[in-house]
């Protein structure tokens, strides 16, 4: 990535957002936040995050390391927009459900109803999947492919937590 073209959020900016984060999920507005505290912050909002996650996207720069381990508003800020980006929600019922394609509710329907997504996804390779997911044009059908290659990553171990 070209960092050079990359435009951060100032800290003030990102106070105001994660302020409004806070309000929105009537969770406490703080200077600063532990490791711990800002993966439970970030969870409260229906991101699917976790310390391990956080730490993840430090390793790999999405966000930077929070000076003293002090996570503030502006690393908040950074990693919801990681988060966001990577279509990291928690499943339905969830304030990001409108964000969510048709066929991530229905395979979150499934699965909280204990019934399998993909029966035949162990006769396609995800090299198949990749064919399929490029050479569409119907967003429904590539939304279901997306789905579909992230279950197969799963399957083979690839997807993280």
């Amino acid at each position: 990535m070209d960092l050079d073209r990359v435009i951060l959020p100032t800290p003030a900016e990102s106070e105001r957002i994660v302020r409004t984060m806070a309000s929105a999920t009537d969770q406490e507005f703080r200077e600063t936040w532990t490791l711990d505290q800002a993966a439970e912050f970030l969870r409260r909002c229906d991101y699917d995050c976790t310390p391990g996650v956080l730490l993840r996207f430090i390793s790999r720069g999405y966000v930077s390391e929070p000076p003293g381990g002090r996570w503030t508003a502006l690393h908040l800020h950074c990693a919801s927009a990681s988060l966001e980006g990577r279509r990291r929600w928690l499943s339905a019922p969830s304030r990001h459900d409108a964000k969510k394609s048709e066929a991530r509710l229905q395979i979150e329907s499934a699965q909280a109803q204990g019934i399998p997504v993909f029966h035949d996804l162990e006769n396609s390779s995800l090299e198949d999947l990749l064919i399929q997911f490029v050479q569409t044009d119907q967003r429904q059908l590539r939304e279901v492919l997306y789905e579909a290659v992230r279950a197969k990553m799963d399957q083979l171990g690839f997807v993280e937590e």
